[in-house]
């Protein structure tokens, strides 16, 4: 079992992003559907090299995040949260994604097409996501030029949901 698989067996958090990044591969008449098109998690370790490698190749990228949990219940084991809300960031390092190896799909029309792909999509966890945002995002990653963020909430976050593995 590699890192990331036993991050996503034993959190609820990892196997959330790992869930929004399957759903993302997994759509139909996306760019992201590609075998080559990068949907990578702040899960996964040296997340910095892995979109620098995976802009080098082929000029575009995605990245699911976390941006928040809240609303904590109090008095409720867990914790438990009401929402958790989610970025999905796509960056593009435009010279090589618009030349002949790269996708030739802007960086505004892949956040569109993941936003499509994910507004009231039904994860394999049973969670549903609601696109709430596509916003421009002005620092993008090296070597990036362009980036958006598509922000996603979804429902209660029960941090006990999952067994721990020793």
């Amino acid at each position: 079992m590699t890192d990331i698989e036993k991050s996503a067996s034993t959190s609820v958090l990892c196997a959330l992003l790992a869930d929004v990044a399957s759903a993302l591969r997994g759509a139909p008449d996306t760019v992201w559907a590609l075998p080559d098109a990068p949907v990578l998690t702040a899960a996964e370790g040296d997340l910095d090299g892995r979109i620098n490698a995976a802009l080098g190749r082929l000029g575009l990228c995605a990245t699911v995040m976390l941006s928040s949990v809240t609303g904590a219940k109090a008095a409720l084991p867990g914790p438990i949260f009401d929402a958790a809300e989610l970025v999905v960031e796509v960056c593009e390092a435009s010279p090589l994604n618009r030349a002949d190896g790269g996708t030739g799909v802007a960086a505004i029309e892949a956040a569109e097409m993941a936003a499509r792909a994910l507004h009231q999509r039904r994860l394999g966890s049973g969670r549903l996501l609601y696109v709430t945002d596509i916003v421009p995002f002005a620092q993008p990653p090296a070597p990036a030029d362009v980036c958006w963020h598509v922000r996603l909430k979804t429902g209660e976050v029960n941090l006990l949901s999952k067994k721990r593995i020793s």
